[in-house]
């Protein structure tokens, strides 16, 4: 989602092909074996394979709107690494069976509140404009 948000905030132009998981197309696999979605592959021919690489990627080509303004990298960070552990943990705990998954809930509960506190006190998650 994040990817195609800055592909269209940048105002750049691709196709967007929906992937079936259980059937990737072989032109797909051709240009990332790695087989991860989503794949871009500039007109250049670089062929960048995950989400926030192709945020980084459009952005830095155009960033009208200004979404990676100060803080954006950190809060990214914070939901992909720490709340995207507590919730996986919480939802399948069965994945990790060496693991005690009680306090997950709660661990992923302080980031969304977290969220909510930065929501209670500015219309944006970083300030009065959208990122």
């Amino acid at each position: 989602m994040r990817a195609r948000m800055a592909l269209i905030s940048a105002n750049i132009q691709c196709d967007v092909i929906e992937i079936d998981f259980k059937d990737k197309p072989q032109a797909m696999l051709d240009i990332s074996p790695k087989g991860t979605i989503p794949v871009l592959q500039t007109t250049e021919g670089d062929v960048i394979d995950e989400s926030l690489d192709i945020m980084h990627w459009t952005l830095n080509q155009n960033d009208p709107n200004g979404l990676l303004q100060e803080g954006a990298n950190e809060l990214i960070a914070q939901s992909d690494g720490p709340f995207k552990a507590a919730l996986d943990r919480y939802k399948y705990p069965n994945r990790f069976p060496d693991e005690d998954c009680t306090d997950a809930r709660d661990n992923a509960l302080e980031f969304i509140k977290s969220l909510d506190d930065r929501l209670n006190n500015t219309p944006q998650l970083l300030g009065d404009t959208i990122s």
